[in-house]
């Protein structure tokens, strides 16, 4: 297990909605925020960055659809990115169960 101090990244929330199907930017924010109960709010500002950088990583790809007249960009989860994505998720629940340990010490 790795030893940073964070307990998740938003890129596992951004992944982990991708697992399910392509999306596009406002879609995956809105779906994010939606299946959190708004727990989670992840703007714009913040997950183009870490969409933008999972993109050159190979997580990511992304397609190009016309929309209303409108170019709209879709990511799409890869291989790579699906491995990824579950080792955070492995990362994840080893620190909760660390976390327990603590709680009911």
């Amino acid at each position: 297990m790795s030893k940073r101090n964070n307990l998740f990244k938003i890129e596992m929330l951004l992944l982990g909605v991708l697992k399910h199907r392509d999306y596009y930017g406002y879609e995956l924010a809105s779906t994010i925020r939606e299946v959190t109960d708004d727990v989670f709010d992840v703007k714009e500002g913040v997950m183009y960055p870490i969409l933008y950088r999972m993109l050159e990583e190979g997580y990511v790809s992304t397609r190009e659809e016309i929309v209303n007249r409108k170019v709209r960009v879709y990511y799409h989860l890869e291989e790579k990115g699906i491995q990824y994505f579950n080792d955070m998720v492995e990362d994840y629940r080893k620190m909760c169960r660390q976390i327990e340990k603590i709680i009911k010490f």
